[in-house]
C-alpha cells in the first residue's frame, strides 16, 4: 500500500549516531548494521550497551544525530518514518495486557467482528501456548495477573505474529522463558510463513546460535561477528573481565 514503505530487500544503518541530551555517555556511535529480507539477525550485549537505543533508531522512536537509514533504498526521513513503522512488530521487554480476553489481547487493536480466531490459534501455536487454543475467551486479568509472566510474554509474541507484519523484533521477548520454550519458540517462527524477517535482542547467547546474522554492541559500538563461535569467544573475554 502506499502509505507504507516496501520492505522487500534490506535495510540499512549508514554511519549512525546518537547522543542522548546532556549526558556525557554517548548512546550510538557510528554504527553501520544491514540485513537483507529473510534474515535472522542477533543483536546481543550487555544491560546499557546500547541495544534497545539501536532497537529505538530502527523502530524509527528516536531522531539520531547523524548518518542515513535506507529501507530498499529509500531514505528514511522525518515524513515517512511511519510508513516504515507500518512493516514492523516490535515485542519490548515491558508491554501492556489489557484487562480482557486472550482473544481481545492478542488481535490488539482490531475490531471483535474482525477477529480471525483461527490466526490466533496459529500465532498461540507458534509461542507455545497451545494450552489457550481452546480457551480463547481467557480473561487474563488486569496487566495479565492471572497467568505467569513466561505467558504474558508469549501472549506478547502472539500479538506481534497476529499483525502479520514484514518485521519481527523481540527485545528480550524471552527472557522469562525457560530456554526449552524459547528454543521451541524460535524453532517454530523458523518455520512460520508469515514472518519472514527477525531481530533478536538479547543478553542469552544460546538463543542466538540460529541466527544469520549476528552483532555484538559495547558501549554504543557495533560490530559484526562473523559466526557464533566469534560471538562465544566475545562473550567469554567479556565475562572474564567482569
Amino acid at each position: 500500500t502506499k502509505d507504507q514503505i516496501e520492505f522487500k530487500e534490506s535495510v540499512e544503518l549508514r554511519n549512525i549516531s546518537f547522543h542522548y541530551p546532556g549526558k556525557r555517555k554517548k548512546g550510538l556511535s557510528n554504527i553501520n548494521l544491514k540485513f537483507r529480507v529473510g534474515q535472522k539477525v542477533g543483536i546481543v550485549g550487555k544491560t546499557g550497551s546500547g541495544k534497545s537505543t539501536l532497537i529505538d533508531v530502527i523502530c524509527g522512536f528516536l531522531e539520531f544525530d547523524n548518518g542515513d537509514f535506507f529501507v530498499d533504498g529509500t531514505k528514511l526521513e522525518k515524513n515517512n518514518i511511519t510508513k516504515w513503522q507500518k512493516n514492523i512488530s516490535l515485542v519490548p521487554q515491558k508491554f501492556f495486557i489489557s484487562e480482557g480476553n486472550l482473544k481481545i489481547n492478542i488481535a490488539f487493536g482490531s475490531s471483535i467482528k474482525n477477529i480471525d480466531e483461527n490466526r490466533i490459534r496459529n500465532c498461540l501455536k507458534a509461542s507455545c501456548l497451545d494450552e489457550f487454543s481452546e480457551n480463547l475467551e481467557i480473561n487474563l486479568g488486569e496487566n495479565g495477573d492471572r497467568i505467569s509472566g513466561g505467558q504474558c510474554q508469549r501472549v506478547a509474541i502472539s500479538r506481534a505474529l497476529y499483525k502479520k507484519s514484514e518485521l519481527l523484533i523481540l527485545d528480550e521477548a524471552t527472557s522469562a522463558l525457560d530456554t526449552i520454550t524459547e528454543k521451541n519458540i524460535f524453532k517454530n517462527l523458523r518455520n512460520y510463513e508469515n514472518v519472514q524477517t527477525i531481530i533478536i535482542v538479547t543478553h542469552r547467547i544460546e538463543t542466538l546460535k540460529e541466527c544469520d546474522k549476528l552483532f555484538y554492541i559495547n558501549d554504543g559500538i557495533l560490530k559484526e561477528l562473523k559466526n557464533y563461535d566469534e560471538l562465544l569467544e566475545v562473550y567469554n573475554k567479556i565475562n572474564l573481565s567482569n
